[in-house]
């Protein structure tokens, strides 16, 4: 029945407590101070990464988990103990159950079963306190032959966790075959137990010291104190995880920017210098200008606190916008990561516009671990018209096998290739090996970042007609982008570089 613990015929049954509020439940429970940490459960522990709360307090909340130390504890003994294959940490829930609070190897899939505390090997660890081998579970009285089986559990070896004069729980180690442990493994886990005891309890009296306080800067004393309970909060989290308190700034900075729709778009067209005719036009994403920072860092930051998909997504509708404001036969170009490209939000956002008018860049600053997700994205987004091109060839990050794989319809080649390649000839044969490579795979060539008329004669006379950089326009205001795009029927140097798209330096960081 709904709010009934559900137990088995043999008595085994899950709990409904986690485990710091089991190892702490003859003193506090801890859940009883949940509501007043903003709803999330200090004692709540989680198998995933969470994002990080955008309120300090929160976090904090959050981060004070004793689950982290129990984990470790568990794979030490694993690999202290070779023969066991299978570990838990078991701790008494007040009303005569041991439950499995943690657990790894082959008892992992167990994690949070009760047994019996009478008729169990941890059971009489904790009421005697002393180490328990058990060599055949299936033949010693002392095991509860139905948990053992149950969990595949053969032999064992069960360890008090002495913790100031009182056994907390105890640490079970066990193989899936008999007469595994000898006599030296409980002799050198015996001499454990007391440091395993305290390095447990130790992590749940940081759980509740922490929830204590939190919870009186939670009931009237922040109103009171005000930044003085920030500070209290800064402290606690410098302490118990560094970079907290930054993180959590860098959340509240990302989220609010995304809430109000904080990214402007600019614009750095592309041109076909054998036609002189301007083919596409690149959005860029500018962000406030407090705190300043450089739009690769804002992206950095978002992806550093989970919200980098939103944040990119935010800055392609901004540039979707622009669209219908560029002549009919001009393409937009949009950066996006991988992520972003496997997000269906990107995919229903793209098709709901002028998809063959789009050409989408994967920008990436590491390596894409699994491609079949991205090249089913891809294929859809390919199949509406979309064209796809693979931004920073050439400078290291896109290898040649990454674009292999991808097989787009457009190469750029990255700053970092084009800036001194009429001076360097090894960045003039790798440019000549590129198109090269390019037309073979029936994909044009765009470079960027040409920023001198030498530059442009030497990408010329390498058979590169599509360029882009602030020799040839800076990026600009779409505005201004529209004035001149109307104006002139043909684009040239000495014409883009007038005073009315001489505006300040950007960068492409989408």
């Amino acid at each position: 029945m709904p709010g009934k613990n559900p137990t088995t015929k043999t008595g085994l049954k899950r709990p409904t407590r986690s485990p710091h509020e089991i190892l702490r439940s003859r003193e506090r429970d801890l859940a009883e101070a949940a509501p007043r940490h903003g709803g999330h459960a200090l004692s709540r522990a989680s198998k995933t990464r969470v994002l990080l709360p955008t309120d300090l307090h929160t976090a904090l909340a959050a981060a004070v988990d004793v689950r982290p130390m129990m984990q470790r504890v568990l794979a030490a003994s694993l690999a202290l103990i070779g023969q066991a294959d299978g570990a838990a940490l078991e701790l008494d829930d007040g009303k005569g159950h041991m439950v499995y609070a943690c657990a790894t190897g082959s008892l992992g899939p167990f994690e949070g079963l009760a047994i019996p505390r009478s008729g169990s090997l941890s059971g009489l660890t904790v009421e005697s306190g002393i180490t328990q081998k058990c060599d055949d579970t299936e033949h010693d009285p002392r095991a509860d032959h139905e948990a053992c089986l149950r969990v595949g559990a053969k032999s064992m070896i069960c360890v008090p966790l002495h913790r100031e004069g009182r056994v907390r729980g105890a640490l079970k180690v066990s193989s899936s075959r008999p007469h595994e442990f000898t006599q030296s493994d409980v002799q050198v886990l015996t001499s454990l137990s007391e440091f395993l005891g305290a390095a447990v309890s130790g992590s749940a009296d940081l759980v509740e010291a922490t929830g204590q306080l939190l919870g009186n800067l939670g009931s009237g004393g922040r109103s009171r104190i005000g930044e003085r309970a920030l500070q209290v909060e800064t402290f606690i989290a410098d302490v118990v995880r560094p970079g907290m308190a930054d993180g959590v700034a860098a959340r509240q900075r990302i989220e609010r920017a995304i809430r109000r729709g904080a990214v402007h778009v600019v614009g750095q067209p592309i041109v076909n210098i054998q036609t002189g005719q301007v083919v596409g036009v690149e959005a860029l994403a500018r962000f406030p200008k407090r705190p300043y920072r450089t739009p690769d860092l804002w992206f950095a930051e978002a992806h550093a606190v989970g919200l980098g998909v939103d944040l990119e997504l935010l800055a392609i509708r901004s540039a979707l916008s622009v669209l219908d404001r560029l002549p009919t036969q001009m393409y937009l170009a949009v950066n996006a990561g991988p992520l972003t490209i496997c997000d269906e939000r990107l995919t229903s956002l793209l098709v709901a516009t002028q998809p063959d008018r789009i050409v989408l860049e994967l920008t990436e600053h590491t390596a894409v671990g699994d491609y079949a997700p991205l090249l089913s994205s891809l294929t859809r987004l390919r199949r509406a018209g979309v064209r796809l091109a693979v931004d920073d060839t050439g400078s290291g990050i896109s290898s040649l096998a990454h674009v292999l794989r991808l097989a787009p319809d457009v190469v750029k080649l990255d700053r970092a290739l084009t800036m001194g390649i009429d001076q360097d000839p090894a960045r003039r044969s790798l440019g000549a090996a590129l198109v090269s490579f390019a037309g073979d795979i029936q994909a044009k060539v765009v470079a960027e970042g040409v920023e001198t008329p030498s530059e442009l004669d030497t990408l010329r006379r390498l058979g590169i007609t599509l360029v882009q950089g602030y020799y040839l326009a800076r990026p600009a205001p779409v505005q201004l982008l529209q004035c001149l795009l109307r104006t002139p029927p043909r684009w040239g140097p000495m014409l883009l570089q007038g005073n009315h798209l001489s505006g300040p330096a950007g960068l492409s960081a989408i």
